[in-house]
């Protein structure tokens, strides 16, 4: 049977590191957070033969986090690159998520790539003003491009959903 990951978690100092090692996680061997000030971070996964993780959502505000647990996406790789080597990455299954996950710490902007089981086809396109509609748009199947796209202009935020 094909093993998913079905679990995912990040540590953030060698106690948590410990744990996760103690409960069957596997560590990703990438430093999260190379150029950043504070501690090494680094992403951990376990894996079954179900129920396969099918969608990741990143949250940067607490608002963003309403409604949308429990977070999955199915991906089988992880790495971190930085915006230059994001061509060699391009290829049939592979998709890069939206949000800088060192964003604003400073250093190499770090991205979530995840390798689908199946090809993702958009079928339909929403944007949302607010969080009031998140949950529901979350639980119909759309993904959330999680970042801002009136980033730093002012006013509400705003997400495209597909």
């Amino acid at each position: 049977m094909p093993q998913y990951i079905t679990d995912i978690d990040v540590s953030v100092n060698e106690a948590e590191q410990h744990q996760l090692c103690k409960h069957g996680f596997t560590q990703v061997h990438v430093n999260l957070n190379p150029e950043g000030k504070g501690n090494t971070i680094y992403l951990w996964y376990k894996t079954s033969d179900c129920p396969a993780i099918t969608r990741i959502q990143f949250s940067f505000t607490d608002k963003m986090k309403e409604g949308l647990v429990p977070l999955s996406m199915m991906f089988q790789s992880w790495s971190s690159t930085d915006a230059e080597a994001d061509a060699t990455k391009v290829q049939p299954l592979w998709e890069r998520l939206t949000c800088d996950l060192n964003r604003r710490a400073g250093g190499n902007w770090i991205y979530l790539w995840v390798k689908r089981e199946t090809q993702t086809y958009i079928c339909d396109i929403n944007a949302t003003l607010n969080s009031s509609s998140d949950a529901t748009l979350f639980h119909q199947g759309y993904i959330r491009m999680d970042e801002d796209t009136n980033r730093d202009a002012g006013g509400a935020y705003v997400f495209l959903w597909y």
